[in-house]
């Protein structure tokens, strides 16, 4: 009975053996080895197949993009450029949503202050626009204040506006913190004294109409003086107050008022416009007043007088005891 129960199990892996057999072929890993009838129990060797590495992908380049070419209106660092197809604008004046802006040779927009753009100087701000007030102005840019026209151009010489007297120099810039002329300019860039600076002008002018614009300081004071000597429209109650007397300011308005209203004043106008007209011209004239009510000029310890026949640098006159005596 065990012999018959071993037998069928021997064709039993028999079977299955062949079955293997024909399955995976002749090439197959497995093998069998069936022992003789009256043998140990079968053994199944198995030979493991060989490990099979995946074929790794070829690395592959990523494509660069095309860089975007430059155009328009550009802030590069501090400064500004404007590029048409990666070219930078150059010596040209470009108009940009109704601003304009001024690129030197190096691309660079022109900013922060004063540039000369083919022999006009012009203003710029911070963002490198011209600046363009629409009318006379003063501007401050980048904390310095400048004086220029409706589009932007600087203003030069002696500007009075709202009020203010300024000087300003051939860039725009105007004069702070100093003297020109004789005339003081605060730390807001104007005139501390406006009637000064008024009288100053207006003394310039004078010299303008009346002498020779090639003759020497010494001929246009003396044509100048005699015009005044000749012409005045002399009032006698035109003095300065005792309010005025006190201070040394009063010169520079009965000067002006003597240079605005056709010469029309007195001994107190009369000497205050000749001291004007000779300090104009590179002198430095003394206003004397004397208690008698009267006023003449001194310069370098000559006179120079309406009374008396009118004297022009004469060495003497008669005996006077002085009362004020003001430096123009």
């Amino acid at each position: 009975m065990k012999r018959k129960r071993f037998t069928a199990l021997k064709v039993t892996l028999t079977a299955m053996m062949l079955t293997a057999a024909l399955t995976f072929g002749a090439g197959s890993a497995y093998a069998a080895d069936l022992s003789q009838e009256g043998g140990s129990e079968p053994t199944v060797t198995i030979t493991p197949s060989p490990e099979v590495t995946p074929e790794l992908p070829l690395p592959t380049s990523t494509p660069k993009p095309t860089p975007v070419p430059k155009n328009g209106l550009l802030k590069e660092g501090k400064v500004y450029r404007y590029y048409v197809n990666n070219k930078p604008v150059r010596n040209k004046w470009k108009k940009i949503n109704g601003k304009y802006y001024w690129f030197k040779s190096n691309g660079v927009a022109a900013h922060d202050g004063y540039y000369k753009v083919k022999g006009v100087y012009y203003v710029f701000d911070k963002y490198a626009r011209r600046v363009a007030p629409g009318k006379k102005a003063v501007v401050k840019v980048n904390g310095v204040k400048y004086f220029v026209d409706a589009k932007g151009r600087a203003v030069a010489g002696w500007n009075e506006l709202n009020g203010k007297m300024y000087y300003v120099y051939k860039n725009g810039k105007c004069a702070t913190n100093e003297t020109v002329g004789g005339i003081k300019f605060n730390k807001n860039g104007y005139a501390s004294n406006l009637t000064q600076a008024r009288c100053k002008l207006a003394a310039r002018n004078f010299i303008a109409r009346h002498s020779n614009a090639n003759a020497s300081n010494y001929e246009k004071f003396r044509s100048c003086f005699y015009y005044i000597m000749a012409y005045t429209n002399f009032v006698g109650y035109m003095d300065p107050t005792p309010q005025e007397f006190k201070t040394k300011d009063w010169v520079y308005k009965y000067s002006l008022q003597m240079f605005q209203n056709g010469l029309t004043g007195n001994c107190y106008g009369i000497a205050s416009s000749v001291a004007a007209i000779a300090k104009e011209l590179g002198y430095e004239p003394y206003v004397i007043t004397i208690p008698d009510g009267h006023s003449f000029v001194m310069i370098n310890g000559l006179y120079y007088d309406n009374m008396y026949g009118t004297l022009f640098g004469a060495a003497t006159r008669p005996a006077y005891t002085i009362e004020h005596k003001i430096k123009f």
